[in-house]
């Protein structure tokens, strides 16, 4: 369902919204236990709505609240984002 959520957000998405299906993803993950974290979550970032929230973030990070930054944060740390496309963003989320 999130999921669903992430890939029909519009471009004007509020940043409080694209943040928060961001860290309810990796919190579901993360819920699931440790074994077959990393498979779990390397087929959750091979999805079209995973590039949209990473697309949305980046766009977003100008914006991005305290709160945001650290749920963006974390939720890329619990999922093991380390990507071409990901190092991106997160390079622009501690910048």
């Amino acid at each position: 369902q999130l999921l669903h959520l992430a890939e029909e957000l519009p471009d004007a998405a509020h940043a409080l919204n694209v943040c928060t299906i961001l860290h309810r993803l990796a919190k579901g993950l993360a819920r699931e236990g440790p074994r077959g974290m990393s498979e779990r979550s390397r087929m959750l970032r091979g999805t079209a709505a995973w590039k949209r929230l990473l697309f949305l973030v980046q766009k977003l990070v100008p914006d991005l609240n305290n709160m945001e930054l650290t749920n963006c944060l974390w939720a890329m740390a619990v999922l093991e984002a380390t990507g071409p496309g990901e190092e991106i963003l997160l390079t622009s989320l501690i910048a």
